[in-house]
């Protein structure tokens, strides 16, 4: 019993900290997180198919438009090929009626076009590939890009009728296509010929940058900083050159200095002789005989000196020939006879 009040009193307690909708509300939230952590199978293969298809069809597109031939019968044209010549376009008759189209409705500036879906498409891959296929899907997102597009083609067609108008005999119709002849002769008649390309430049500016998503600002410091590396690259490299050019005239300057002292000193200080030390004889022991010496000293008779030397024997020497005379600074007598 007691083990089963004490279960019961737990789970009052857990009930009262956290309700039951809290741990519901926390699973929910988990499951939607793995959810989107991990795409549906479906929906993972319809972004592919729509990655490939959209591959295909701006393949299609840039072939089309790259081998575009005013011969082709076209939707704007019946063509000036002879009979059972074929279609020089490489996308086919389908290519042929694509290329004129866009050529007719915007001239040269069909270019903006592909670059914009190419854009798009490289977006698209790169968050299929991060696990994040609907990342630039936002509405906020779709209507700058196409609010982008819409003024890049108008101030881009503006621009090609008032200023590119030589190129207009490769085209199937005006330069600029037909938005350019509607737009471009508006705003030279309202604007003038200047006015309608400070108008379109700057807009042309806005419009790339919001249709192909980057800022002119970060491109600006992209080029400053990789101008600003190459010009301190160089900077570097002068300086190495110019220290490695001191350091040679500086090495070359401290040689001449020191060949032209070492000449001096071998002129003014002659090189000191060394005089080999002599080697003296070593000097060997010489034995005295006081007894011999003495010997005249023995027929004196005695007087009862003491001897001079403390082991002599002899008495009456009178110090005539030993050391202790000379040494107490006495001249020695000669010795005298005995009468």
């Amino acid at each position: 019993m007691p083990l089963v009040w004490g279960k019961l009193w737990a789970l009052k307690i857990i009930a009262m900290t956290y309700s039951l909708d809290t741990l519901q509300t926390g699973t929910r939230n988990a499951r939607r997180t793995s959810n989107l952590g991990e795409p549906e199978p479906a929906k993972r293969f319809s972004d592919e198919l729509l990655l490939v298809l959209g591959a295909v069809a701006l393949a299609y597109w840039i072939l089309a438009l790259l081998t575009h031939s005013p011969v082709d019968a076209a939707w704007s044209t019946s063509g000036s090929a002879a009979a059972g010549s074929g279609v020089r376009n490489w996308g086919g008759k389908l290519g042929a009626y694509v290329a004129d189209a866009s050529f007719y409705l915007l001239g040269y500036s069909v270019i903006w076009c592909v670059l914009a879906g190419l854009r798009a498409w490289m977006s698209r891959l790169a968050g299929w590939l991060r696990g994040e296929p609907g990342a630039d899907n936002a509405p906020k997102k779709r209507w700058i890009f196409w609010l982008g597009l819409v003024i890049l083609l108008c101030a881009s067609c503006m621009l090609e009728w008032t200023r590119l108008y030589r190129f207009e005999a490769r085209l199937p119709g005006h330069a600029g296509g037909i938005l350019g002849y509607w737009l471009g002769a508006a705003s030279t008649k309202w604007l003038g010929f200047n006015g309608s390309a400070l108008l379109s430049i700057p807009l042309l500016l806005i419009g790339s940058a919001w249709a192909l998503r980057f800022s002119w600002i970060k491109f600006a410091e992209g080029i400053g900083n990789f101008i600003m590396s190459r010009f301190e690259k160089w900077r570097e490299q002068l300086e190495l050159k110019e220290d490695l050019e001191f350091g040679t005239q500086a090495a070359k300057l401290r040689e001449e200095t020191v060949n032209v002292e070492r000449a001096e000193i071998e002129e003014l200080h002659a090189a000191p002789v060394i005089v080999p030390r002599a080697v003296s004889a070593p000097v060997e022991p010489v034995l005295i005989d006081t007894l011999s010496m003495c010997r005249r000293a023995r027929a004196w008779p005695r007087s009862g000196k003491r001897a001079c030397l403390p082991n002599c024997r002899i008495a009456s020497c009178r110090r005539s020939i030993c050391s202790m005379g000379r040494r107490r600074g006495k001249k020695p007598s000669p010795p005298k006879r005995w009468r």
